[in-house]
């Protein structure tokens, strides 16, 4: 059975690599994020997931072009990302507006 995982691995790193993916080791594990997403129900397995010969860590939640994605899909953190950043915006708009007299 491993060895057909390993063939199966191999086989998709070079699909990867043909449509220009990058799924071997040239790709950076390190920037890589996985989540598993579901809907709510506890998963007690997750599949193992390698990047070459690097096993790639499960996380909570993942920003994508400022968009921040949770495992269970709900938006709650990325409204409350994008209401900090904006708050802090128009914060710094107030300050610029006083110091220029008005």
């Amino acid at each position: 059975m491993v060895s057909i995982e390993r063939a199966l691995r191999r086989r998709v790193c070079e699909w990867g690599d043909h449509h220009c993916l990058g799924l071997t080791v040239k790709s950076t594990p390190d920037k890589t994020t996985t989540v598993m997403f579901h809907c709510g129900r506890k998963r007690d397995h997750s599949p193992e997931l390698y990047m070459g010969a690097r096993r790639l860590q499960y996380f909570d939640k993942m920003t994508y072009l400022e968009i921040t994605f949770s495992k269970r899909l709900i938006w709650t953190n990325h409204i409350k990302s994008r209401v900090h950043n904006y708050t802090c915006l128009l914060n710094r708009t107030k300050k610029l507006s006083e110091k220029n007299g008005g």
